[in-house]
């Protein structure tokens, strides 16, 4: 809960930290001593803490506006089971992993639901125009964007390097008569 003065908003640590931050809406004092709640959207840019103690010292608060569209992305969840990847015969591939919608602030849903129980052979998709879009949202992405799609289940093959040829090393400590002329050995003066 925050505290709206005339010169400004207030939030004190207890409610910061009892999880004030997520209520909705104050109380307003005006100036003749009146206070009176008030329910109106308020978000939350940032804080910054003490480092010592860990007390609020700052939030930045921002008031949003009911009537104006806003833009924001939200997550897109999975739900459901394709059976060809629950068996390992293929993989399921992520496209998009938010979308980027258009709607007033109070029609902006928490998350997609995409269901992709009904793919069923490789190659099935889901593309952004496949989407059920939620009442008074637009999707900004582009129709044609991939979500998720049922990809061909590709084993890694580890590449063997060829043996290198079998050469003999010699062990520390080993001295083997050296042939005169043999590569590495000093010319004899005659």
């Amino acid at each position: 809960m925050f505290h709206r003065w005339r010169d400004g908003l207030s939030l004190s640590d207890r409610d910061q930290r009892e999880g004030g931050e997520e209520e909705r809406g104050g109380v307003e004092h005006h100036g003749d001593g009146r206070a009176e709640p008030f329910d109106d959207r308020a978000g939350d840019r940032g804080s910054r803490e003490n480092p010592r103690d860990g007390d609020l010292l700052h939030v930045d608060f921002y008031q949003v506006n009911l009537t104006e569209k806003i833009e924001s992305e939200v997550p897109i969840e999975i739900e459901g089971e394709v059976e060809m990847v629950s068996k390992g015969e293929a993989d399921l591939q992520r496209g998009l992993h938010v979308l980027k919608v258009e709607c007033l602030p109070t029609d902006l849903p928490p998350v997609i639901t995409v269901d992709v129980s009904g793919l069923k052979e490789v190659d099935d998709e889901i593309r952004v125009k496949d989407l059920a879009v939620p009442p008074g949202c637009e999707i900004l992405d582009d129709p044609e964007d991939l979500v998720v799609k049922v990809a061909a289940h590709r084993e890694e093959v580890e590449e063997v390097a060829p043996a290198p040829a079998a050469t003999e090393v010699p062990t520390v400590g080993e001295t083997e008569a050296a042939e005169p002329g043999a590569e590495g050995e000093a010319p004899t003066e005659s």
